[in-house]
């Protein structure tokens, strides 16, 4: 199964095979159940964490792949302090929306 999950504020949960974006509303049948329980998004929070936790970041080439070094070392570093402002300021922002 090709799936999707997604909480919102450990409160709304959106479960199911539908593309997250606004050119896939346009393109296809597939289907998401929203779910506004605090409970639910709690246990689908911790289901994510485990697969997560168990998980294995891959590279091109098949190796495994630090993502907390391997990710941000060849990072320039103007794309490193660009997006540490946008960073910021999007915690600034989402106070606001």
């Amino acid at each position: 199964m090709h799936g999707k999950s997604v909480v919102y504020d450990q409160r709304l949960s959106a479960v199911g095979s539908f593309n997250l974006d606004s050119r896939s509303a346009f393109l296809n049948t597939e289907s998401m159940v929203m779910i506004d329980s605090k409970e639910f998004a709690a246990e689908l929070t911790g289901a994510i964490e485990t697969k997560i936790s168990h998980s294995m970041l891959v590279g091109n080439e098949g190796e495994p792949v630090d993502f907390n070094t391997d990710s941000q070392k060849n990072a320039p570093p103007v794309k490193s302090a660009l997006l540490h402002i946008l960073s910021v300021f999007t915690r600034f922002w989402r106070h606001f929306v």
